[in-house]
């Protein structure tokens, strides 16, 4: 409170009438008729008592809320939130650390976190409430079991006329009395993962032992249900490893409802029986060395530098095709991405250059990031060049069901814009032509652009509009039209026909 024009002398005696405890004490303690303003008064009074004003915490007295061993999650959470309001500029980070590192280690909801972590704090106290409301829900369904438990058993105690319990009571407890009774309900909406973590010491379920004998006969599958498997399999050991057959099963992926069953091919093999003189040889323990090496040092994917040349390396089988995009430094090629297909039935019987091609295709599909900040260099036995820059060669492996034309802008300052256009109709090659020339020229024209130079590899669009050709197609003559009245919008439009091979 601000007191404007009051006296020194009014202010002297009204201020301890506020005063309390410790305070008055402290004024009682002055000597009379020492103090002539009410500066002399204050002063004094504020270097006494500056060491009990309360001081705001750091961030690092969090890590002392801590939940104990029988305290619920709701009354943890409320000393942690009554905490987090002594402390200011609290970052999210530290109160996200300081909660994980208090919750009791062996709860329910500490195992539920470590396995799934919440993205951020909000996430983290949304999740601790639904918890702390599934909690106070089975607390309060368990306490009416347990008013059940006390009612029956006060309704089944049926005395004799001698005082004792009859015989018909007696066999009644043992009835309800159930060994494997749950102690408590699981919700329905509970995970699997959850489920399994809270029965899994319950003596009422029994687990299922290994499987001791053959799989096939296990599963009463017969051998004419296996598919002959003709390539060689052969196990870590480097040995030939005896294969009774390939087998599709039916998989459930996922839980509902996003679930999915899905067939499988597993393959069988005949089990191993136990040698009965076994040796660990040199040649073993070599072999397990050599294996202990590769696992200890795994390939890893590395992130290219911006600007830096790439390579692809593409590899085809007759039943499927692969890619990997490395990158060199230091003389060692590291891998940066792989990419891989398996061959649909029409696409096994490709030509090889043909799933070369689409190989290459699909993994510039996939990795366009890379090919679009990058330039890559295609590692390659086959005429890949010659395939990709002559359509009439490349065959059914590229053909589509509609056609596409390409457009390329180049400023004079080097400035260049990439224009990929998809018709939804079937069009010639003339058509696609006379369709990229149009846009091109409506692309120029948004921009602003008042002289524009074409080059196109169509002879026969070149001379059209040159008027060296004459459009005697009704639909060229159409699009030549179109063509004369967009360049009539440029101070200067030139066209020129050039090489196909230079078109690119």
């Amino acid at each position: 409170m601000l007191l404007l024009q009051i006296s020194d002398a009014v202010m002297c005696r009204a201020f301890p009438t506020t005063l309390r405890k410790a305070a008055h004490a402290w004024f009682k303690s002055l000597q009379p008729r020492s103090i002539h303003s009410f500066a002399q008064l204050s002063d004094p009074f504020q270097k006494h008592f500056i060491s009990s004003r309360s001081r705001r915490k750091n961030s690092a007295s969090l890590l002392n809320v801590v939940q104990e061993k029988n305290e619920s999650l709701a009354c943890f959470l409320g000393l942690f939130n009554v905490a987090t309001l002594e402390i200011d500029n609290l970052d999210e980070s530290v109160k996200y650390t300081a909660f994980l590192r208090g919750l009791q280690s062996t709860s329910k909801f500490a195992f539920s976190v470590n396995k799934s972590p919440p993205s951020n704090m909000k996430a983290f106290l949304e999740k601790a409430n639904k918890y702390i409301q599934a909690e106070e829900y089975l607390e309060t369904h368990r306490g009416r079991q347990e008013e059940g438990k006390e009612g029956q058993k006060k309704r089944s105690r049926e005395l004799t006329p001698q005082g004792k319990p009859s015989k018909r009571s007696k066999r009644d407890e043992r009835r309800h009395k159930d060994p494997f009774a749950f102690e408590n309900l699981t919700p329905l909406n509970a995970k699997p993962s959850q489920i399994l973590y809270e029965i899994k010491d319950n003596k009422a379920l029994q687990w299922p032992d290994k499987m001791r004998s053959r799989p096939n006969k296990k599963m009463n599958i017969s051998t004419d249900h296996l598919q002959k498997m003709d390539s060689p399999l052969y196990g870590f050991s480097n040995h030939l490893v005896a294969v009774e057959g390939i087998i599709a099963l039916p998989v459930a992926i996922g839980t509902p409802p996003t679930q999915a069953n899905l067939m499988l091919d597993f393959v069988m093999v005949k089990a191993i029986r136990k040698a009965k003189h076994f040796a660990w040889t040199d040649e073993c323990q070599t072999s397990f060395k050599e294996l202990k090496t590769y696992l200890s040092f795994p390939p890893l994917l590395l992130k290219p530098f911006p600007g830096e040349n790439l390579f692809l390396y593409l590899s085809v089988t007759e039943v499927a095709v692969s890619a990997v995009l490395v990158r060199e430094g230091d003389g060692v090629q590291k891998p940066i991405y792989y990419v891989s297909k398996v061959l649909q039935d029409v696409e096994t019987r490709y030509p090889k250059i043909d799933r070369i091609t689409l190989a290459f295709i699909i993994s510039a599909r996939r990795l366009r990031p890379y090919f679009q900040s990058h330039s890559i260099i295609v590692i390659t036995d086959q005429p890949l060049r010659k395939v990709l820059l002559s359509p009439e060669a490349l065959g059914s492996s590229l053909a589509v069901g509609s056609s596409g034309a390409e457009i390329i802008l180049i400023s004079p300052e080097g400035f260049t814009i990439e224009y990929a256009l998809c018709f939804g109709f079937q069009a010639s090659n003339n058509e696609a032509e006379y369709e990229a020339l149009l846009t091109g020229i409506r692309l120029a024209h948004a921009l602003k652009v008042d002289s524009l130079s074409v080059h196109s590899d169509s002879q026969l669009v070149v001379n059209h509009v040159l008027g060296d050709y004459e459009a005697r197609d009704e639909r060229m003559a159409q699009y030549l039209e179109l063509v004369k009245i967009s360049a009539v919008k440029f101070k200067n439009f030139t066209i020129h026909q050039i090489p196909r091979d230079q078109n690119t």
